[in-house]
């Protein structure tokens, strides 16, 4: 009877036996996600959001910008606080969502209305797949837009519609969300919106991440009636061979550049900025401007353009302008100048 007692005991003992399991394990499973849900947010607070110093920031000059809403077109997620709270790649990875640009951001001399984090879940970026924009009629130089591939570098084409019935397409190239870390690297991107790191599915990977900046050029001499995106399914692979693979291209920010109508010469500043780059030995200090041809001519040597920034409140001017000796209309020029 004994030994019958103590068999029958037996199952009862497995029972609790597995029932402290599963409370140790479950004990075990919730330090780990708290410990790892504080160490993301000691992560956040660490890095930082980088800015390519290139393009910002600097001065804007009289060349205006036009911000396309895109709101309506939002079908993806790219945004996360954590693993999985986004769905960048169709796997669950994202940007980490506390090192976001502003919502009006200038970039390059140009404003666009970036995307911020949704708690709610909702949509922030576009997956490019033939939408059409929604334009003002007019007539524009380019056509600017922050974004990024998913796993291999994305080409393809916008096409633009014009009043005339005319239609032409301008490419459009971009490199993959992220890439190795390292300046040394082949397949090393240089970002325009650099991001410390990104999420996986599972957890954060500290290679960084990026969205970039693409321009495709307009016909300025006609009215543009519409915009559609491209529709990219492949590209060339992020490594050794740039061998075919599957990505996307995701959209987040758009911005057109409108055209002066004029017959004559017409220029404009998109953007001047001081470096950190000195002729050696001296105190002479180097500038930068983007110079925009916004009208109807070529301009060409015999024009004898020169670029100068002079500031009196910071006692600053110009000792070697820079030349601009050809340059298309609706193209820009990239000009150094040596200021004291």
């Amino acid at each position: 009877m004994a030994f019958a007692a103590i068999a029958s005991s037996c199952p009862n003992l497995r029972s609790l036996r597995s029932k402290l399991y599963l409370l140790l394990l479950w004990c075990a499973v919730h330090s780990v996600l708290l410990t790892s849900a504080c160490s993301l947010e000691l992560l956040s607070e660490d890095f930082q959001l980088v800015i390519d110093p290139k393009k910002n920031p600097g001065a804007t000059g009289g060349a205006p910008s036009h911000p396309v809403d895109i709101s309506r077109l939002r079908n993806n997620r790219a945004f996360a606080l954590w693993p999985r709270d986004a769905d960048f790649d169709g796997n669950g990875a994202g940007y980490p969502a506390r090192h976001l640009p502003p919502e009006k951001l200038s970039y390059g001399g140009l404003d666009f209305v970036f995307p911020q984090y949704d708690p709610g879940g909702g949509y922030d970026n576009v997956l490019a797949q033939g939408q059409v924009l929604d334009i003002y009629r007019g007539s524009y130089l380019a056509i600017h837009m922050l974004l990024a591939a998913e796993n291999a570098v994305a080409t393809g084409t916008v096409t633009a519609n014009y009043a005339d019935g005319s239609t032409a397409t301008s490419s459009v190239i971009a490199f993959p969300w992220w890439s190795w870390s390292s300046v040394w690297s082949p397949w090393h991107y240089a970002g325009d919106l650099v991001f410390p790191f990104h999420f996986t599915n599972t957890t954060i990977d500290f290679n960084q991440s990026a969205i970039y900046r693409t321009v495709s050029w307009l016909d300025s001499t006609k009215e543009l009636a519409q915009l559609q995106l491209p529709n990219i399914t492949s590209g060339a692979a992020n490594g050794p061979g740039g061998v075919t693979q599957n990505t996307r291209l995701h959209i987040f920010a758009v911005s057109l550049i409108p055209a002066n109508i004029s017959t004559d010469i017409l220029l404009q500043v998109q953007l001047a900025r001081s470096t950190n780059a000195w002729f050696e030995g001296t105190d002479i200090q180097i500038f930068e401007a983007i110079i925009l041809n916004v009208g109807a001519e070529w301009v060409l040597s015999e024009h004898d353009v020169l670029v100068t920034i002079e500031d009196e409140t910071a006692s600053i001017r110009t000792v070697r302008p820079a030349h601009v000796k050809r340059l298309r209309p609706g193209d820009e020029a990239r000009q150094l100048k040596r200021q004291r």
